[in-house]
């Protein structure tokens, strides 16, 4: 049977020949991307996921990579990858995520909690460079209180399988969007059988109602609530129970609901944590029996896993090290790198899968479990992205790649803590790019 990763790369290469996604990716204009050049539609694309440094220098380095032979004149320069990039529709990116991941669930075996898809959100803040485009498209902020100091910001949001390590979807807009708006929109992408995993600050009625009526449960952190009886629950012995929720009456309105919309089930659950503190989640997971109350401190820790996709993000993909000063290119960046930790993950998952099963500490004999290093999988996805989709030799580099992830595992050590710092983080430099 045809591994999904090789039939996954195949629907992507196919798409990518597909006259209505050039149709799309070019605006509707019929002359870009037709001529051969060094940045065809194909080629662009895989450069913006592998853009790391300036322009000219990875211009370079990708024209090497492409000859494999000797490089002495320059083959395109800033200024053609510039007037490129202007025509390309960040809608490319969106589209081979989506060809990813639909290939991905239909065909992988992939980690259930319960037999639920396990999804987590949480929304994130990115600076931006500061240009006339990107302030018109995302706004700027005052970030230094009693001084004429203003700073572009934007606010991000992913809806995270925690388990599996992929993002299902992925927001970006303006800095003042809501958590709740930006979760609107990551609604269509949820469905009936997926489990939600949210913080406090998506404890709405109207949250919940939008779950319910996608057929999703959910698992989410309250916070001190205005309810009487969240609070009588509160300061109460119990360690649960089970409430209506009644709907925000300004929702009702909004969605132009009936007055007398039934409100909806929540089952409350006490979590000690180990600092001794509290905390309330509110569930759809109403039978007690399947689901005992042990059970919310594991599932909500799970949670984790998106602050851990975020982390990775900033701090590994380099996603505040914007390439340029537009508002497209902004959602280039953004998406671009959103697609490759798609593919580092879809990609990885049966040898994660296998080095979880394999090195397990009762089959080896060690003290921990081991996972796969998953910075190591991030950079062997960008290093191969040549090979898998300009030269396409699909099935001989996933045998490759699968070798050196597999070689490079780390020791899983649970129950690991540190105390969280707030740091105060400098803006990332424009004009003095990495090397």
């Amino acid at each position: 049977m045809l591994d999904y990763r090789d039939e996954m790369l195949c629907l992507i290469q196919n798409e990518f020949e597909g006259e209505l996604f050039k149709e799309r990716c070019r605006d509707g204009c019929s002359s870009s991307f037709t001529r051969s050049r060094v940045f065809t539609l194909k080629k662009l694309v895989v450069f913006l996921m592998m853009l790391r440094t300036s322009y000219q220098r990875e211009i370079n380095s990708f024209c090497k990579l492409l000859i494999k032979g000797d490089y002495n004149i320059r083959q395109a320069t800033a200024g053609a990858l510039t007037q490129a990039r202007a025509k390309l529709n960040p809608y490319a990116f969106q589209r081979l995520q989506e060809i990813a991941i639909t290939t991905f669930y239909r065909r992988a075996d992939y980690n259930k909690w319960f037999n639920y898809r396990l999804l987590a959100v949480d929304g994130s803040v990115v600076s931006l460079p500061y240009s006339a485009s990107i302030i018109d498209e995302f706004g700027c902020e005052e970030y230094i209180k009693k001084s004429s100091g203003k700073k572009s910001m934007a606010r991000c949001s992913l809806l995270y399988d925690v388990l599996n390590q992929v993002p299902l979807d992925a927001q970006i807009s303006g800095y003042k969007t809501s958590e709740k708006k930006q979760l609107s929109n990551h609604l269509e992408k949820i469905e009936e059988g997926d489990l939600v995993l949210a913080d406090r600050g998506y404890a709405y009625s109207s949250v919940i109602y939008w779950l319910s009526e996608r057929k999703a449960e959910f698992c989410i952190r309250f916070h001190d609530h205005k309810l009487k009886s969240v609070k009588a629950f509160i300061n109460s012995e119990q360690s649960e129970t089970q409430i209506e929720l009644p709907l925000d009456p300004n929702f009702i309105k909004s969605m132009s609901l009936p007055k007398d919309t039934s409100p909806i089930n929540v089952r409350l659950v006490k979590v000690e944590l180990d600092t001794g503190d509290v905390e309330i989640i509110g569930t759809s997971l109403l039978d007690r029996e399947e689901y005992k109350i042990e059970e919310f401190k594991k599932l909500y820790h799970l949670r984790w896993g998106v602050e851990e996709a975020f982390k990775m993000l900033k701090s590994r993909i380099d996603l505040e090290f914007f390439s340029g000063r537009t508002a497209r290119s902004i959602y280039q960046d953004f998406y671009a790198k959103i697609l490759m930790m798609t593919l580092c993950a879809t990609l990885s998952h049966p040898i994660d899968k296998k080095v979880r099963e394999e090195y397990k500490a009762a089959k080896t004999g060690n003290k921990h479990d081991q996972q796969i290093n998953r910075a190591d999988a991030i950079a062997e996805t960008r290093g191969n992205l040549i090979a898998l989709f300009i030269e396409k030799k699909h099935q001989q580099t996933i045998a490759i790649m699968d070798n050196i992830i597999e070689a490079s595992r780390l020791i899983i050590r649970p129950n690991r803590k540190s105390k969280r710092l707030k740091i105060v983080k400098k803006r990332k430099p424009l004009n003095y790019k990495p090397l």
